[in-house]
């Protein structure tokens, strides 16, 4: 089970090796944008809001144990729309959501495929060995 911080922290990683610096890095416990990167050679700015598969608190009852179906679709709720507000922003090129590669959080995104398409939002995979994948828009 993957934590928000796991998540991010692959993505991170992965984003570094693909031309994109981090410009900023929030984890659970600061807010704002989770995660700023600008492409080294387009200056392109992508904007990321990440959720995780369990809590990254440890005192939580939550800890280590993955979340209910209906927190997980609180979780895709909360990225989708914290994404679609950042699109409002004329600060970023491009936004995206970035998640755990779990079933259930791929049933719950495609169910909002095409609005992830209208807006424009990317998702960022990242699966239980830290492999990220990138998936434009809903496909």
């Amino acid at each position: 089970m993957l934590t928000e911080n796991e998540v991010l922290n692959a993505l991170r990683a992965y984003l570094e090796r693909n031309g994109y610096p981090v410009d900023e890095f929030r984890t659970t416990l600061e807010k704002g944008v989770d995660l700023v990167a600008t492409h080294k050679t387009t200056g392109r700015t992508l904007a990321i809001e990440a959720k995780g598969a369990t809590s990254s608190k440890a005192k939580t009852s939550r800890f280590g144990k993955g979340f209910k179906d209906s927190q997980i679709r609180t979780h895709v709720a909360r990225a989708f729309f914290s994404a679609a507000e950042l699109k409002g922003c004329a600060d970023w090129h491009d936004v995206a959501i970035a998640l755990p590669d779990t079933e259930k959080h791929r049933r719950l995104t495609a169910r909002i495929g095409n609005a992830l398409e209208i807006l424009k939002i990317s998702l960022f995979w990242v699966d239980s060995k830290n492999t990220v994948s990138h998936s434009p828009y809903h496909k």
